[in-house]
């Protein structure tokens, strides 16, 4: 599938406390999931000065994506108080989109004025 475009119908989430090496690591790991109870992606949340990796389709269907940490709050807020909260997936071009409009993903006028915003 080139591009996907789904309501997000319930979310769930976790903490976690991960001690290795003698350092603790923190991260935390959100599940979006469409109509049917649908998995759409995993977003797994990594510490801010790490680099993030490029989304990818996995073998069973659903994207893995990762964020930095300080965005979970404000993802968090737009999933409980906005309805409806769409995610979006263009695999052509390699954008994920988590987002209140219904703008399919992709459309570059968007892209280059709101670039900021694609995660």
């Amino acid at each position: 599938m080139a591009s996907e475009n789904h309501t997000i119908a319930k979310y769930q989430y976790e903490l976690h406390n991960q001690f290795t090496d003698g350092r603790i690591n923190d991260y935390a790991l959100l599940y979006l999931y469409g109509k049917d109870k649908q998995l759409l992606a995993i977003v797994a949340f990594v510490p801010d000065a790490q680099a993030l990796a490029s989304p990818e389709q996995e073998p069973e269907g659903h994207i893995a994506i990762e964020m930095h940490i300080r965005q979970l709050a404000s993802l968090i807020d737009m999933l409980r108080n906005e309805k409806p909260v769409r995610f979006s997936w263009n695999a052509a071009s390699n954008v994920v989109r988590i987002s209140t409009q219904q703008e399919p993903v992709g459309e570059q006028e968007l892209k280059k004025m709101f670039r900021f915003l694609y995660i």
